[in-house]
This record gives structure tokens, sequence and C-alpha cells, in this order.
């Protein structure tokens, strides 16, 4: 193992502490109708977790995102350990000295494409991830957004109901004062 790989692993391993310092959270949400929709939070310190913002909120750790950027950097140090591995090694640059220039161009060739396709495809399952998030996220927020308007709606009910009894106990009493001014001025007038 050479120089240049050696500090590719502690660079990598000094993101995986990092990203276990400094987690991805989630805020938990319970909705009025029973509905539960997890949001992210962002990246807080792993003694500090960000704070809910009423009862219906919780936070918890996202295992989930935390996995997913454990394996991204997993994968990158890999690769880059990999591709750091015949930059300076002796005994291949030996054996390569040894082969003709048209097959040390041919393997040359063979691995940079595998490396072209191995960072495609790493692209591929990141870009794949991100859509099916902003979907999955896209799709709570539409379900929130109906209950929300939904719990609107009620509240909005509620308050004309109350209105309305609110004006129906006014008139009564209306009537009522009429009616007893009325008595009155007849008691009066007899």
């Amino acid at each position: 193992m050479n120089r240049k790989q050696r500090v590719a692993i502690v660079l990598g391993l000094v993101l995986l502490a990092l990203l276990g310092l400094f987690p991805p959270w989630t805020d938990s949400l319970t909705a009025p109708m029973g509905y539960h929709q997890e949001l992210p939070s962002g990246y807080r310190f792993l003694f500090s977790p960000p704070r809910p913002f009423d009862d219906r909120h919780s936070i918890t750790l996202d295992l989930k995102r935390l996995a997913v950027s454990w394996t991204v950097v997993l994968l990158l140090t890999g690769v880059i350990v990999v591709l750091l591995h015949s930059s300076s090694s002796a005994p291949v640059q030996q054996a390569l000295s040894d082969v003709t220039p048209e097959r040390r161009g041919g393997r040359q060739t063979f691995r940079l494409r595998v490396e072209v396709a191995l960072l495609v495809v790493l692209l591929g399952v990141l870009i794949s991830v991100g859509r099916r998030s902003l979907e999955e996220m896209q799709r709570y927020q539409w379900v929130i957004d109906r209950e929300a308007g939904q719990a609107g709606q009620q509240a909005l009910d509620q308050w004309w109901t109350e209105k309305a009894r609110q004006d129906s106990l006014e008139r009564k009493a209306a009537l009522g004062r009429q009616r007893r001014a009325e008595l009155e001025r007849r008691r009066r007038y007899r």
C-alpha cells in the first residue's frame, strides 16, 4: 500500500467519523387525521439534536440517510484506493515494462473502461435514490397539505357553527329583552 492510498483511507475514515458525529435527523409529524410523515431535519451534532416544534413533532436519527452517506463514502474511498493502487506500485510497473506497448495500452484502456463503468453505476444509483426520495417527499407533502386543508376546513366549519350559535343566542337574548320591554310598557299603560 503506497502513501497516497493510506492518505485516501485516512480521509475516508475522517469523513465517516464526521458523518457519525454530525448525523442526519428526521422530524416526524403526526397530522390531525392520524397520518404520520417524516421530513428531513438537517445535520446536527450527535449530542445536540434539533428541537421539535410542538407536541405533534418528534426528532429521530435518520438511519437510512446515514447508511447511504456511509456507503457512498466507503465506495468512493474504495474506488480512489483502487485507482491509486497502480500509480506507483513497483512490481506492477516492472511487469508492465516487460509487456509490449500494444498490450499495455490495451490493459490500461480496459481498466479505464471498468473504472468509468463503476463510476457511472455509482452515479446512477445516487440519482435513482435521490429521485425516489424526492417523489416520496412530494407524495407525503401532498397528503399533509390535503389533511391540513381538511383540518382547516373543519376548523372553519366549527367556527361558522359557533358563530351561528352565538348569533342565535344573541338574537334570543335580544328578543327576550324586547319582550320584557314590551311587557313593561303594557304594564305601565294599564
